[in-house]
């Protein structure tokens, strides 16, 4: 991870394992997961962050997505998942 996102992580990572804590984290991050529909654990095992092109780090832990340009759940998943090549 970046220095800035290990900065929004500090600020507003999620608490028990989760990467996201939508509790503390700013109105327009909230949003933009919600208008894609992230969540911390797939439904699809096969369609999971940590395997998508827009995720960046450790696919068993938190990384960082850059549709959001912040953390995500290497087991998370949201509508804006692709594949990676």
């Amino acid at each position: 991870m970046a220095g800035a996102d290990l900065e929004w992580l500090a600020a507003y990572g999620g608490k028990g394992g989760a990467c996201f804590d939508a509790a503390s984290a700013p109105a327009d991050d909230k949003a933009m997961r919600e208008q894609f529909h992230y969540v911390e654990k797939s439904a699809d095992a096969s369609k999971k962050c940590g395997g998508c092109a827009f995720f960046t780090g450790d696919a068993a832990a938190c990384g960082t997505c850059s549709v959001f340009s912040g953390p995500a759940n290497g087991g998370g998943h949201c509508d804006s998942w692709a594949a990676r090549s």
